[in-house]
């Protein structure tokens, strides 16, 4: 289904040089009694953390991570199904040692 097919292709984003880490997961509005929902109508998130800016710009055009956004990212052909509301996150993370 496109949920996994989400997950598989989010996975495959880790062998691609300079990606540091890669997150996926799907909004729980059941974290705990009272939590406040702040999705934004988004369903998932992708999170792909990077070692500096240059690892960043050579992922924005690497062949799995184009292969990913059209085979496993690509919406849904069938009209039926439900796609998820991704909210896509690329970043180097200057807390960790690397800048923004």
């Amino acid at each position: 289904d496109i949920i996994a097919r989400f997950y598989v292709g989010a996975n495959l984003l880790k062998q691609i040089d300079g990606v540091l880490a890669v997150s996926a997961g799907e909004q729980n509005n059941l974290l705990y009694e009272g939590y406040k929902i702040r999705n934004q109508g988004f369903t998932h998130v992708l999170q792909v953390t990077f070692r500096d800016e240059n690892a960043l710009e050579l992922y924005d055009n690497n062949e799995v991570h184009l292969h990913v956004k059209q085979a496993y990212f690509a919406p849904c052909k069938d009209p039926n199904c439900v796609e998820p509301l991704v909210m896509a996150v690329d970043f180097v993370d200057k807390l960790q040692g690397s800048a923004y």
